[in-house]
């Protein structure tokens, strides 16, 4: 399939998202294979959300082992030449300066491994009629309940990366030391 596509769809590039725990199972063989062919892998999208196994697994669901499988994947695709791009998420329910900072140190554990690593960020926000966003609303938090109300929450916080955000789930003081945090992160990357 690989040599009729790359055969027929020469100038065509992609990129395609994917699971650390998914790509466990490929070899840097299989990697290899996909990334010779001629339709251009541009770059691999793979979820990180957190560095933090505590907030990766019990928070964002990743699955038992995440941190581990996505240093592994990441050594895949370094060895097989393609770039990596990830998400990291701030301001998780629950999520402390601690866990920032085991992020930080996660990321550039990350960066050693793969030479073209490429990570933006944003803050956290539960999308409706998800168990997250029932969760924070057990913090006594109050969403829109317009489509417009989102769309101005939203727009100020998901689509302006490195940009503070207050997290309302946090008291002044976690607060406070999150923002030492976020500064650390975001100074060293």
């Amino acid at each position: 399939i690989v040599e009729f596509l790359s055969a027929e769809f020469e100038d065509i590039s992609w990129v395609a998202d994917a699971r650390a725990m998914e790509l466990k199972n490929f070899t840097v063989e299989d990697l290899m294979e996909i990334n010779k062919s001629n339709l251009k892998l541009k770059h691999l999208t793979v979820g990180l959300e957190s560095g933090s196994n505590r907030i990766a697994e019990e928070i964002y669901k990743k699955g038992k082992g995440h941190c581990d499988n996505y240093l592994g994947m990441a050594e895949k695709l370094s060895q097989a030449n393609i770039q990596l791009t990830s998400g990291c998420i701030f301001g998780a329910p629950t999520e402390t300066a601690d866990d920032l900072y085991e992020t930080l140190e996660f990321v550039s554990k990350v960066k050693k491994i793969h030479h073209d690593f490429k990570l933006s960020t944003t803050f956290f926000r539960p999308l409706p009629g998800t168990d997250l966003y029932e969760f924070v609303k057990s913090f006594g938090i109050e969403f829109p309940n317009t489509l417009d109300g989102w769309a101005k929450l939203e727009g100020i916080t998901h689509f302006e990366y490195n940009r503070w955000m207050s997290v309302p789930w946090m008291n002044s003081e976690e607060e406070k030391k999150y923002l030492k945090a976020y500064k650390d992160f975001i100074g060293a990357h």
